[in-house]
Protein backbone atom coordinates (compact mmCIF):
# COMPACT_ATOMS: atom_id res chain seq x y z
CA UNK A 1 0.00 0.00 0.00
CA UNK A 2 1.05 3.26 -0.78
CA UNK A 3 0.32 7.02 0.19
CA UNK A 4 1.12 8.82 -2.52
CA UNK A 5 0.53 8.16 -6.32
CA UNK A 6 3.78 9.36 -8.09
CA UNK A 7 3.99 9.27 -12.10
CA UNK A 8 6.29 6.07 -13.35
CA UNK A 9 7.08 5.36 -16.99
CA UNK A 10 7.65 1.99 -18.64
CA UNK A 11 9.72 1.98 -21.90
CA UNK A 12 8.39 -1.45 -23.54
CA UNK A 13 10.60 -1.95 -26.83
CA UNK A 14 8.66 -3.35 -29.73
CA UNK A 15 5.20 -1.31 -28.83
CA UNK A 16 3.33 1.74 -30.66
CA UNK A 17 4.92 5.13 -28.67
CA UNK A 18 7.76 3.60 -26.75
CA UNK A 19 7.49 5.40 -23.82
CA UNK A 20 3.96 4.84 -21.92
CA UNK A 21 3.45 7.68 -19.34
CA UNK A 22 1.78 6.96 -16.08
CA UNK A 23 0.77 10.61 -14.77
CA UNK A 24 -0.95 11.06 -11.70
CA UNK A 25 -0.95 14.03 -9.33
CA UNK A 26 -0.94 13.82 -5.05
CA UNK A 27 -3.68 12.24 -3.51
CA UNK A 28 -5.23 11.11 -7.18
CA UNK A 29 -6.12 7.49 -7.86
CA UNK A 30 -3.26 5.98 -10.27
CA UNK A 31 -3.68 6.39 -13.98
CA UNK A 32 -2.37 3.47 -16.14
CA UNK A 33 -1.40 3.57 -19.97
CA UNK A 34 -3.54 2.09 -22.89
CA UNK A 35 -2.76 -1.65 -23.72
CA UNK A 36 -2.12 -0.72 -27.24
CA UNK A 37 -0.11 1.78 -26.49
CA UNK A 38 1.71 -0.49 -23.20
CA UNK A 39 1.84 -3.55 -25.17
CA UNK A 40 -0.53 -5.32 -22.26
CA UNK A 41 2.30 -3.91 -19.79
CA UNK A 42 0.52 -2.03 -16.87
CA UNK A 43 2.11 -0.30 -13.48
CA UNK A 44 1.43 2.03 -10.73
CA UNK A 45 3.35 3.77 -8.41
CA UNK A 46 3.23 5.28 -5.07
CA UNK A 47 5.20 6.30 -2.21
CA UNK A 48 4.75 5.22 1.47
CA UNK A 49 5.04 8.30 3.31
CA UNK A 50 5.58 6.58 6.71
CA UNK A 51 9.24 4.69 5.24
CA UNK A 52 9.61 7.04 2.42
CA UNK A 53 9.94 3.41 0.23
CA UNK A 54 8.48 3.39 -3.13
CA UNK A 55 6.36 1.01 -4.51
CA UNK A 56 5.78 0.01 -7.91
CA UNK A 57 3.14 -2.60 -9.40
CA UNK A 58 3.45 -4.14 -12.37
CA UNK A 59 1.43 -6.41 -14.42
CA UNK A 60 2.49 -8.40 -17.51
CA UNK A 61 -0.94 -9.81 -19.16
CA UNK A 62 0.91 -10.75 -22.39
CA UNK A 63 1.99 -14.54 -22.95
CA UNK A 64 5.40 -13.71 -23.34
CA UNK A 65 8.08 -12.25 -21.21
CA UNK A 66 8.35 -8.52 -21.65
CA UNK A 67 11.42 -6.59 -21.21
CA UNK A 68 11.23 -3.21 -19.71
CA UNK A 69 12.66 -0.21 -18.54
CA UNK A 70 10.96 1.38 -15.24
CA UNK A 71 11.27 5.26 -14.37
CA UNK A 72 9.94 6.67 -11.69
CA UNK A 73 9.35 10.53 -11.93
CA UNK A 74 10.06 12.57 -8.77
CA UNK A 75 11.28 9.41 -6.80
CA UNK A 76 14.49 11.32 -4.89
CA UNK A 77 16.17 9.58 -2.10
CA UNK A 78 16.06 6.06 -2.90
CA UNK A 79 18.34 3.84 -1.86
CA UNK A 80 19.31 1.71 -4.88
CA UNK A 81 18.08 -1.26 -3.70
CA UNK A 82 14.70 -3.28 -3.55
CA UNK A 83 12.51 -6.06 -3.43
CA UNK A 84 10.67 -7.94 -6.37
CA UNK A 85 8.05 -10.06 -5.73
CA UNK A 86 6.68 -12.10 -8.62
CA UNK A 87 3.79 -13.94 -8.77
CA UNK A 88 3.45 -15.74 -12.81
CA UNK A 89 1.87 -18.88 -14.28
CA UNK A 90 -0.93 -19.73 -16.77
CA UNK A 91 -4.09 -18.09 -16.50
CA UNK A 92 -6.00 -22.10 -15.65
CA UNK A 93 -3.23 -22.58 -12.81
CA UNK A 94 -4.44 -23.06 -9.80
CA UNK A 95 -3.44 -23.90 -5.82
CA UNK A 96 -4.32 -27.36 -4.90
CA UNK A 97 -4.25 -29.85 -2.12
CA UNK A 98 -2.52 -31.94 -4.60
CA UNK A 99 -0.39 -29.23 -5.56
CA UNK A 100 -0.13 -26.10 -2.80
CA UNK A 101 2.68 -24.61 -4.21
CA UNK A 102 1.85 -24.57 -8.05
CA UNK A 103 1.65 -20.71 -7.65
CA UNK A 104 3.39 -18.98 -5.28
CA UNK A 105 5.05 -15.74 -5.37
CA UNK A 106 9.27 -15.95 -6.04
CA UNK A 107 11.28 -13.06 -3.76
CA UNK A 108 14.24 -11.47 -4.80
CA UNK A 109 16.77 -8.42 -3.95
CA UNK A 110 17.71 -6.28 -6.63
CA UNK A 111 20.64 -3.48 -6.47
CA UNK A 112 21.54 -1.16 -8.37
CA UNK A 113 18.19 0.52 -9.08
CA UNK A 114 17.59 3.90 -10.51
CA UNK A 115 15.08 6.16 -10.90
CA UNK A 116 16.20 7.38 -13.75
CA UNK A 117 15.51 4.01 -15.36
CA UNK A 118 15.98 0.48 -14.05
CA UNK A 119 15.71 -2.64 -16.72
CA UNK A 120 13.45 -5.76 -15.75
CA UNK A 121 12.47 -8.51 -17.25
CA UNK A 122 8.26 -9.37 -16.39
CA UNK A 123 7.65 -13.12 -16.73
CA UNK A 124 4.51 -13.77 -19.19
CA UNK A 125 1.09 -13.39 -17.43
CA UNK A 126 2.08 -11.86 -14.23
CA UNK A 127 2.24 -9.68 -11.20
CA UNK A 128 5.19 -7.64 -10.05
CA UNK A 129 5.86 -5.72 -6.67
CA UNK A 130 8.89 -3.87 -6.20
CA UNK A 131 9.43 -1.83 -3.12
CA UNK A 132 12.51 0.46 -2.91
CA UNK A 133 13.99 1.42 -0.01
CA UNK A 134 14.47 5.27 0.59
CA UNK A 135 17.76 6.61 1.84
Amino acid sequence: RGDVAMPDTLDVPGTQGGMIPQPAQEGAAPRRGSPLASGGVFSTASRDMASGDVIIKIVNAQETPQQIKLAIDGANGLAGQGTLEVLSGQPTDVNSVEDPKKIVPQTKTLDNISAAGTNLTLPAESVSVLRIKAQ
